[in-house]
């Protein structure tokens, strides 16, 4: 079974968790989100029952580590400094990475070896969920054109 991971559950990842569990539960997958404490997302957002909460501590590099190698996605809400360790563990795992955080220069330089491994690694993305915006529809944006064109073919054909 693949499994979709979220890296922090901090004030922006209630949407996400929710979006994801929905998504997990519809198409028999499990969404696992780690976090030191969980008090204000489920204080805030439904958390199905494919969602898995559990309690790590993404500061320590080996735990970071053994969470990934079960993997196959994984959605890093954790402070922009913590992005690089992240990546390279992913690298390591063949893990595909996703972030909200702009494009440093660091993992810029991780590019070549994502793609000689067929991973996909995106930053500076947004989700607006349908419930702020107007028409209700949701939207998964980044800055970058030339990559948003590239991830919606691949979106396209895996829908």
């Amino acid at each position: 079974m693949k499994q979709i991971g979220i890296l922090g559950a901090g004030r922006s990842a209630g949407y996400l968790v929710e979006y994801l569990g929905e998504y997990c539960a519809r198409v028999g997958r499990e969404l696992y989100v780690y976090d030191l404490d969980f008090h204000r997302l489920q204080e805030s957002f439904t958390v199905n029952d494919k969602t898995y909460l559990v309690v790590a501590d993404l500061s320590d590099t080996q735990v970071v580590s053994d969470i990934l190698k079960n993997l196959d996605v994984v959605v890093s809400v954790l402070p922009p400094p913590m992005h690089l360790p992240v990546a390279n563990l992913c690298l390591e795992h063949g893990c595909h990475l996703f972030t909200a955080s702009y494009t440093s220069e660091g993992m810029l330089a991780l590019d070549a070896q994502a793609k000689v491994k067929g991973l996909l690694f995106m930053n500076e993305l947004v989700w607006i969920p349908e419930s702020i915006i107007y028409p209700p529809v949701s939207y998964l944006i980044t800055p970058n054109r030339w990559v948003w064109r590239s991830l919606r073919l691949k979106v396209i054909a895996a829908v």
